[in-house]
């Protein structure tokens, strides 16, 4: 607690007949004793610094600090006193340790102002509780650090463990349900087989998903960099999931055709994912009679942006940030109208980012959604000519 400023007598002038001399020295002396008492007012601990670089008093709060009287303090050099010594013009401030009675040892900041007659005016500051709060931060750190790795690593283990059985599955399911070592006595057999294998392509490609997204949060993903022409890759998704889309009874309408002839440096597989993953979800939450579209426009600011908008059911403004958290969704719960592990979003936006780029989701309830995938302008790069492909299939 601030300890009180005691009252200091106010400067009054002296009789007429005071001699020059006396008068001065009552003068400083209230002066000091004005100044004396301010500095005990205040809660910082301050040292005054002689210009010999020795203690030439100090108050309230640095005896506080300190564990001794001002008394005891004075004439000692602070690095005999702290450890240290006064901070240069450059570094500004300092540190070190003060001493106290019971053998014990304080860590203090020392920060001083500029000499005026030669003295110096030095503050200390307790660093206890910031490097306390500097330790607890780091040991959160470290743990928080230590489960992203062992969550990393299970996940690799677990996948590759499911991964290996599921290949044999799918294996398997697809001979028999081609027939490829003999006809099949009962048709239905070939049915079951046929559904085997979709229902092991959907684990597997969740389970890829879910590796994918551990190795982009643990930085270990890498990318297969290449120019890539950004329609052609957007004609390719779109035409594989024309059938999902004739079945669902929603338009998915290709509206490149006018988009700038520009090719982007980026990875052509992580990129056709990020579109399957977004086209996909849009088709997902678009009811039968609406319609995805697909663009690909150059920003102002000379950026690449792939702009899927649906006329779907939309999110709320509260879910924006939940649908962008692994396994997150705006409807939660097992009674959820729409199946789906939540991972598209947050991947997508995790390999956009891998490449500098960002995603930017915007939605209205009842109306539909818009996903933006944003590259820098980095990457862009002048589209090939004819001549310059050719060349280029001849030396390949």
């Amino acid at each position: 607690m601030t300890q009180p400023v005691p009252p200091v007598e106010p400067f009054a002038l002296p009789s007429h007949g005071a001699r020059p001399a006396t008068l001065r020295r009552r003068v400083a002396g209230m002066r000091a004793r004005r100044c004396a008492a301010l500095l005990d007012g205040l809660p910082e601990a301050v040292l005054e610094i002689d210009p010999h670089g020795s203690v030439a008093g100090c108050n309230r709060a640095a005896e506080q600090l300190l564990g001794i009287p001002a008394g005891r303090a004075a004439g000692r050099t602070l690095e005999d006193l702290l450890g240290c010594g006064l901070p240069d013009e450059e570094t500004a401030s300092t540190r070190g340790w003060a001493p106290r009675d019971d053998g014990g040892r304080i860590p203090v900041e020392l920060a001083a102002g500029p000499p005026v007659a030669g003295h110096r005016l030095v503050v200390l500051r307790d660093l206890r509780a910031r490097l306390e709060a500097e330790e607890r931060l780091r040991e959160a750190h470290e743990l928080a650090e230590l489960a992203r790795r062992g969550r990393t690593e299970f996940i690799a283990n677990m996948s590759h463990e499911l991964r290996t059985p599921l290949n044999a599955i799918l294996g398997f399911a697809e001979i028999i349900r081609d027939q490829l070592v003999g006809p099949i006595g009962n048709p239905l057999y070939s049915e079951y087989a046929r559904d085997v294998h979709d229902s092991g392509s959907h684990l597997l490609q969740v389970i890829n998903d879910i590796l994918d997204l551990a190795k982009v949060e643990a930085g270990q993903m890498t990318l297969r960099e290449d120019l890539v022409m950004p329609a052609a890759a957007v004609g390719t998704c779109l035409r594989l999931l024309r059938q999902r889309a004739d079945q669902a009874g929603v338009a998915l309408v290709d509206l490149t055709a006018g988009a700038a002839p520009v090719g982007l440096l980026a990875d052509e597989r992580k990129l056709k994912q990020m579109l399957f993953n977004v086209i996909g979800n849009a088709l997902k939450f678009t009811p039968e009679g609406g319609r995805v579209s697909v663009a690909i426009e150059v920003t102002p600011e000379a950026e690449l942006a792939i702009i899927v908008r649906d006329t779907g059911i939309g999110i709320a403004a509260e879910d924006l940030e939940r649908v962008m958290v692994p396994f997150g969704q705006a409807a939660a719960g097992l009674d959820r109208p729409y199946e789906g592990t939540g991972l598209g979003l947050p991947l997508t936006r995790g390999l956009v980012e891998l490449h500098g780029g960002r995603l930017r989701l915007d939605s209205t309830p009842g109306e539909g959604t818009t996903v933006r995938l944003v590259f820098p302008a980095a990457r862009l790069r002048p589209a090939p000519t004819a001549a310059s492909a050719a060349a280029s299939r001849a030396a390949g």
